[in-house]
C-alpha cells in the first residue's frame, strides 16, 4: 500500500469516526435546552460509552452502528448493573427518535429490541410522627445543618421534585412572596410556593451559612456544598438518608414528601386542577397517582352522606298498576270510559235488533 493510499484510508476512518461524534454532539446541543442538567449529563455518559464501543468493534458509519445496536445492548446488559439498563434504553430511545425526526435515519433500531418494562412502585407518604422527626432542627446549628434544614423544608412545603429544588438560583427566590420560579420537568418554567417556616430557614441559610462556603467561582444556585459547589442529586439523597439514620426513623425519600404534600392538599379540600397546578403536572392523570386517601378520610366522607328520611315502607304495585298506572283518579277515569263504552255497545245492539224485527 502506498503512502497516499494509507493516508486516504486513515482520513476516511477519521471522517467516519467524526460522523458519529458529530451526530452525538448535535444531539446533545439539542437535548441540553429541553432537559434537566442531570438528565443531559447521563445522556452524554451513555452516548460516549456507545461511541467508544463502536470504535472498538470497527463500526465506522452510523448505518453499521445502527445495525449492531442489539449486539451493543446485549453487551451493555452483561457489563453494567441492572439499574443502568433503563438509563441506557432511555438514552438511545431519545437519540434515535431525534435521528428519525430530523431525517438522518429511516427507522429506530430500538423497535426490534426487547426493552424491559419499568415497574413503578407506589410511594406511600410518611407518617405524621416520622415526618415531624424528620423536619426537626439540629441543635446547635452548624453551617452544614443550615443548608440541610433549608433543603428539607423546601421539599416538604412545596412538594417539588428534588432536581427542581437543587437547580434553583438565588435570583429566582422571592422570599417576600414566599415563592420561587425555576425549571420543572419537561424544560418548562414553574412556580414553587413555600410556607413561613421554610422562608425562615432559607433566610438563615442565605445570610449566615452560604457566605461562609461560597467562592468566587461558585454557581448561583441556592444550595452549596462545604466546598462551594452545587449540590448534585446524589448529595441530596445522601442528606436525607443520613438525617433519617440520626433520628432513628424509617428511610424517607424525596418523592414521599411530594406524595404527602399532594395528600394534604386533598385533605384540605383543594380541587384536582389546583393540585395539578401546584405539583406542576402536565396531565391530570399524573396528579391522581399522588392522591392518597386514609381510613379516617374515607370514614369522614361516608358520614357526610345525607340520611334518608323515615317513611312508610313502599308497597309493591300489582302488575296491572305497573302497566296502566296506579292513581285513583286514573282508575276512576278508566272505569267511566269502560262504562260509557259498554252503554254505547248495548245501544247499538238494541238498534240492530229493532231493525231486524222490522
Amino acid at each position: 500500500m502506498t503512502i497516499a493510499t494509507k493516508q486516504n484510508a486513515e482520513s476516511h476512518q477519521d471522517n467516519a469516526k467524526n460522523e458519529i461524534a458529530a451526530l452525538i454532539t448535535e444531539f446533545m446541543r439539542h437535548i441540553t435546552g429541553c432537559r434537566q442538567k442531570q438528565t443531559a449529563y447521563q445522556y452524554a455518559l451513555e452516548l460516549d460509552h456507545w461511541q467508544r464501543w463502536c470504535e472498538r468493534e470497527g463500526h465506522k458509519t452510523i448505518e453499521t452502528a445502527a445495525s449492531a445496536w442489539p449486539k451493543y445492548r446485549g453487551f451493555r446488559c452483561i457489563s453494567a448493573a441492572k439499574s443502568c439498563w433503563r438509563k441506557n434504553a432511555q438514552t438511545h430511545r431519545a437519540f434515535w427518535r431525534w435521528m428519525t425526526e430530523t431525517g438522518q435515519a429511516t427507522e429506530s433500531p430500538i423497535k426490534i429490541t426487547f426493552l424491559p418494562k419499568r415497574q413503578y412502585k407506589r410511594r406511600e407518604p410518611p407518617a405524621d410522627n416520622a415526618f415531624e422527626a424528620f423536619l426537626r432542627e439540629e441543635h446547635p446549628p452548624k453551617t452544614r445543618s443550615l443548608a440541610e434544614q433549608a433543603f428539607v423544608e423546601m421539599l416538604a412545603s412545596s412538594g417539588a421534585r428534588i432536581s427542581e429544588i437543587l437547580n434553583l438560583a438565588r435570583a429566582n427566590l422571592d422570599l417576600g412572596a414566599k415563592e420561587a420560579t425555576g425549571q420543572v420537568k419537561g424544560g418548562q418554567k414553574g412556580k414553587m410556593r413555600f410556607n413561613a417556616r421554610t422562608v425562615e430557614a432559607l433566610k438563615t441559610w442565605l445570610e449566615k451559612g452560604r457566605p461562609l462556603v461560597a467562592r468566587n467561582w461558585s454557581p448561583d444556585t441556592g444550595l452549596l456544598t462545604m466546598k462551594g459547589k452545587a449540590w448534585p442529586i446524589t448529595h441530596g439523597a445522601a442528606v436525607m438518608k443520613r438525617r433519617c439514620l440520626k433520628r432513628g426513623i424509617k428511610p424517607i425519600v424525596a418523592h414521599q414528601l411530594r406524595h404527602r404534600y399532594a395528600s394534604k392538599l386533598l385533605a384540605a379540600g383543594a380541587k384536582l386542577t389546583e393540585g395539578q397546578k401546584l405539583l406542576n403536572h402536565q396531565s391530570l392523570a399524573s396528579t391522581l397517582v399522588y392522591l392518597h386517601t386514609t381510613e379516617e378520610q374515607a370514614a369522614e366522607a361516608h358520614r357526610l352522606l345525607p340520611t334518608p328520611s323515615q317513611k312508610e315502607p313502599h308497597k309493591k304495585k300489582s302488575l296491572r298498576s305497573q302497566i296502566y298506572g296506579g292513581t285513583e283518579k286514573n282508575k276512576t277515569a278508566r272505569e267511566d270510559r269502560a262504562l260509557g263504552q259498554s252503554r254505547g255497545e248495548r245501544a247499538t245492539e238494541e238498534t240492530l235488533e229493532e231493525s231486524l224485527w222490522l
